[in-house]
């Protein structure tokens, strides 16, 4: 079982008991091995309940079962590909992506958050802000980045992420992020924000903490923030400085770092590695064109 990520078997066992549940509903279906035709009815079934994710993740489950049993999965089966396209063409609705946050917005946060008396709380949303955008970060590889995993130069922060979504074999990469020896540069916001936080260079708690009040002021927990609370604490920030705050999401950030990349006409291959996209399908669905680049291709036609 080791051979799939522990978030990605707890999901598979999820919806394989969903399928087991099902079947034991219905005396004439047999839960295991799965027939490629009852397992079809299935499909059919969820088409009236689920998203296209749901049938997507149940395929999924089935094979990753009778693989860990040695056995054909039915899911290779024509029967059931055809109930899979159809319930895909059935549920399928169009992909609406975040807006990308743009330099400008990163820096009036920093106008909002980075003055001279920025307390912990303003240094903690730039830190997520400036260092997700910087080194295209997930909301997953921030949240596990811990002091340990920083090394700050005369010229760069290089954080080393142990694990990450791309890397399933658990090797380690590093991402780096150059100073630009701006107001704005996202070492520097680091530099502060490790400063307020007082961890030590070793500590191995995560950077990215809730915060307590006391006589003193506000001071780090040991738990760490949770998606919901990152969101949260973001938007507030982007509220007054955006026209519409509900067109962002965490992802912006990651997706803002490449976009302004790829406008920049930095290669895409460094983008990839910076990104640490396998794909250039992967990658490219994080681009927004600014409008420069958005006419380059029929502004270069000869006509």
């Amino acid at each position: 079982m080791s051979a799939k990520a522990e978030s990605t078997t707890t999901k598979y066992k999820a919806s394989w008991t969903k399928w087991e549940t099902w079947a034991s509903s219905k005396p004439e279906i047999t839960k295991f091995p799965v027939n490629p035709f009852q397992f079809a009815l299935y499909i059919s079934h969820l088409s009236s309940t689920g998203s296209k994710s749901t049938a997507e993740l149940a395929a999924a489950a089935v094979k990753w079962v009778h693989s860990l049993a040695g056995l054909p999965s039915p899911t290779d089966n024509s029967i059931v590909k055809m109930a899979l396209q159809g319930f895909k063409r059935q549920n399928s609705s169009p992909t609406i992506r975040k807006d990308p946050i743009t330099p400008d917005i990163l820096t009036k946060l920093h106008i909002n958050h980075g003055h001279s008396s920025a307390t912990l709380a303003d240094l903690r949303i730039l830190f997520v802000c400036f260092i997700s955008y910087a080194g295209f970060l997930r909301f997953d590889d921030i949240r596990n980045i811990s002091r340990n995993d920083c090394t700050i130069s005369s010229d760069r922060l290089t954080i080393h992420l142990c694990k990450s979504k791309s890397d399933q074999f658990r090797q380690g990469t590093d991402v780096v992020i150059a100073r630009t020896f701006k107001p704005t540069c996202p070492v520097l916001v680091a530099e502060r924000y490790f400063s307020a936080l007082g961890d030590s260079n070793n500590s191995t708690l995560p950077v990215l903490r809730r915060l307590v009040a006391t006589k003193k002021g506000l001071t780090s927990s040991t738990k760490p923030l949770s998606y919901t609370r990152t969101r949260e604490i973001v938007l507030d920030a982007l509220r007054p400085i955006v026209p519409d705050v509900a067109t962002y999401g965490l992802h912006s950030l990651r997706s803002g770092g490449a976009s302004a990349a790829f406008n920049a006409n930095v290669p895409p291959f460094l983008i990839s590695k910076q990104g640490r996209w396998k794909t250039e399908s992967a990658r490219n669905v994080y681009f927004q064109l600014d409008n420069k680049t958005n006419l380059l291709a029929t502004r270069n036609l000869g006509i």
